[in-house]
């Protein structure tokens, strides 16, 4: 009763609703905390997967808190609200430490994890990442992004709100709407045959937002410039928009995110999609077609206000074209930008082929290994994360209408409905950097065929029976930085936070940025303050995205070993379940990004 009673002692000194060891005892740090304790005795005697087992159930009867069997944590150690907290697996604490909601404590790359001393206390939503030290009674703020060491007794502040616009600053000037002059929607602005030499040599508007990049991102934030009524030119480097991979998932807070862009796109989106129905779940089977577990994808709308929505990524590439042409975006496609100058007051932007383009702010939207990124901040390529990504789309199988989730030995598959009696699937393999992308699609798919050989009828069929267009990825990621915007610089989607798929979050976390960052520049802050405002409200939150993402790839990886499926299962069930998750899918824009401008 030792470490029980220490634990109960420490929950009623420090939560103040705690009147009794009855009531203390429902407290979930004290699950965690004994949780904790057991499965670091297993691990540090080599029975880590008994351990990841222990780990997996303390993770779910706690509502989220998430320790690490390797983590080394001293004594009287509290949670205050319990919900959504990610401990490293080399994170070292110290004794009398206060951790609130939503906090990640990990890694930044193979360098190490923090160390924190005694009598710290970690604010709610603050991030600490990489080998730092936070001395003995730090205390850091709500929100925080540390990536440095705190010297003891000091205390760190994340940004705190200000409201704008801020009188006497310089704005951001909203165009006369001619698109509109004759009542009709705006149109694309053709630019010469796909190659980009129409513009050569051409200036725009010094008002202007320069967008690189006319993926889910860049449109997105395009559309949202364009409604605010500010003159906004995209840059695609290719000939014509296209949609790369098969399918995605779009979770609530992304379709939060989609309706704040444009209302009409969100409805768009939806009916060119699968809304999952109330009751409806997603199984996690093993291969052979056991069901383990489900995934209640039906009740999201109910409980966070939007719903979950399934789509080919060509689906939405479409809606957003469309809305792009309703709202008048000045799209030029074949523009490969190779490189800009900030000129304090301006930047240029420099062609492939000669050309120039102006404007108040540069937005690079570019991707995973974003050639605005590279010139900006110098912090060289992605690093891979260990296993590759196949995509493809095939019938939906009768057994598995609402999709389903597999988790094998070395390979995890999800599928999902997109509607039009379609699903996407997208399979996950362990393998070395460049294995598979250098394989031709039909090898990858005869390849993949023969990992599943033993599998369910129905999940062999389902791959047998993919189209032609599977897409072959290494997965790579980035470090969080604290910073991505520089004076009239900055960068959004993949290009700022490039992150594992294992939640799914990568194109929801690019609508959000969108939203953000037009809200921000629209509200008539000078430019340079604009950006810095979106990088402060952006980067707490995408880095947590980014590390909670790795930490459950790697959950996922370890799914071949004993006491798995548990672990599997208890993983599955956070993803969409657990009250922690509130604070991701429960995201809002507190300004609509289109105030004031166009319907």
């Amino acid at each position: 009763m030792g470490a029980l009673g220490e634990v109960l002692d420490v929950v009623l000194e420090r939560d103040p609703s705690s009147h009794s060891r009855a009531e203390a005892l429902l407290h979930p740090t004290v699950v965690a905390v004994l949780g904790y304790r057991l499965a670091h005795r297993l691990h540090r005697r080599g029975r880590r997967s008994a351990a990841a087992g222990v780990s997996a159930v303390a993770r779910l009867l706690s509502g989220g808190i998430e320790i690490h069997p390797g983590a080394r944590i001293g004594r009287r150690f509290f949670v205050d609200h319990g919900c959504g907290v990610v401990i490293g697996a080399r994170v070292v604490i110290g004794d009398d430490v206060t951790v609130f909601h939503q906090v990640t404590i990990g890694a930044m790359g193979p360098a190490g994890h923090p160390r924190l001393g005694d009598r710290v206390v970690v604010g709610a939503n603050a991030t600490l990442a990489g080998p730092i030290t936070i001395g003995d009674d730090a205390h850091i703020g709500a929100n925080a992004l540390v990536c440095a060491d705190v010297r003891a007794g000091a205390t760190v502040y994340a940004p705190r709100a200000r409201v704008r616009p801020e009188p006497g600053s310089p704005r951001l000037t909203r165009r006369a709407d001619e698109s509109r002059m004759d009542g009709q929607p705006g149109r694309l602005r053709a630019v010469g045959d796909g190659t980009g030499a129409a513009r050569a040599g051409a200036e725009a508007d010094p008002a202007t937002v320069v967008v690189v990049g006319g993926g889910i991102a860049g449109l997105a934030l395009g559309i949202s410039l364009g409604r605010a009524g500010l003159p906004v030119t995209v840059a695609e480097r290719a000939p014509r928009v296209h949609a790369v991979g098969a399918g995605l998932v779009l979770y609530p807070n992304g379709v939060a995110a989609l309706d704040a862009v444009s209302p009409r796109l969100g409805r768009a989106v939806r009916a060119s999609g699968h809304v999952p129905a109330a009751g409806e779940t997603r199984p996690l089977v093993a291969p052979d077609g056991e069901v383990l577990s489900g995934d209640p994808v039906g009740s999201l709308g109910n409980r966070f206000g939007t719903p979950q929505v399934c789509l080919l990524r060509s689906a939405l590439r479409d809606a957003l074209l469309a809305e792009a042409e309703h709202v008048g975006v000045d799209l030029r496609t074949g523009a490969t930008v190779v490189g800009h100058t900030d000129h304090g007051d301006h930047v240029t932007v420099a062609l492939a082929d000669g050309g120039e383009v102006s404007g108040a702010v540069l937005a690079g939207a570019d991707g995973v290994n974003s050639r605005v990124r590279r010139a900006l901040l110098g912090d060289g390529a992605p690093a891979y994360r260990g296993y590759t990504a196949l995509r493809g789309r095939s019938p939906a199988p009768a057994l598995f209408p609402h999709g389903v989730t597999v988790a094998g030995a070395g390979l995890d598959l999800f599928v999902a409905p997109v509607g039009g009696g379609e699903v996407y699937w997208t399979a996950k393999v362990t393998a070395p950097a460049g294995v598979w992308p250098a394989k031709d699609r039909e090898t990858a798919l005869a390849d993949l065929l023969g990992l599943v050989e033993g599998w369910h009828p129905a999940l062999v069929g389902l791959l047998a029976g993919t189209a032609a267009d599977v897409v072959v990825t290494d997965i790579h990621d980035r470090d969080p930085v604290p910073g991505w915007s520089v004076n009239r610089v900055t960068l959004l989607g993949d290009a700022a936070h490039p992150m594992s798929p294992a939640m799914g979050q990568g194109a929801s976390m690019a609508l959000e940025d969108a939203v953000v960052l037009a809200a921000h520049l629209a509200d008539g802050s000078d430019p340079v303050a604009a950006l810095a405002g979106y990088n402060a409200r952006r980067a707490p939150r995408t880095a947590r995205v980014v590390l909670q993402s790795r930490r459950k790839g790697g959950v996922d990886e370890q799914a071949a070993g004993a006491g798995a499926e548990l672990a599997v299962r208890a993983a599955n069930e956070f993803t969409t379940e657990d009250q922690s998750l509130a604070g991701l899918f429960g995201w809002r824009p507190d300004v609509p990004a289109h105030q004031g401008g166009k319907p």
